[in-house]
């Protein structure tokens, strides 16, 4: 299927769908962008893209309140290109959904931000006292071992 694909996106100039299905099943954002670049109104194509994108925000924060994992600002700055794509879904009740999921994630990057610069030694008792958000589950984490 892969070259079959390959061969059709190298003669394509109009049609987004080898483009998409390239991007999605090979997991290569490159063909999901030409794909857009093609028909700007592909909301599979670019629901992937924010799939893919929620969930390196999501993973970043998924540890909280115990750890960060990645780069707070480069996450923020994926929030804003994520959020210009959420704009252009053809939907509004895409978009709603998407904004949802990514403001519940950018909730917990920005009171990360806010308790560092707080320099406050701790992130759960500086939620409590601030009355902000700073983990999915209240607070622990479970690590389980076999």
């Amino acid at each position: 299927m892969k070259p079959t694909l390959e061969q059709w996106c190298a003669r394509e100039q109009t049609d987004a769908r080898p483009f998409r299905w390239y991007g999605r099943y090979y997991r290569d954002r490159t063909y999901l962008l030409r794909a857009l670049e093609l028909d700007p109104t592909d909301d599979t194509a670019r629901e992937t893209l924010l799939g893919w994108w929620l969930y390196s925000i999501y993973y970043a924060v998924h540890h909280l309140p115990d750890g960060y994992i990645g780069n707070p600002t480069d996450d923020l700055a994926l929030g804003d290109l994520v959020r210009e794509h959420i704009y252009q879904l053809t939907s509004p009740e895409k978009q709603a959904y998407w904004t949802d999921e990514l403001e519940s994630d950018l909730e917990l990057v920005r009171n990360y931000v806010a308790w560092r610069a707080s320099g406050h030694p701790n992130l759960v008792q500086w939620g409590i006292e601030q009355g902000k958000r700073v983990s999915y589950n209240g607070g622990t984490t479970y690590y389980y071992e076999k």
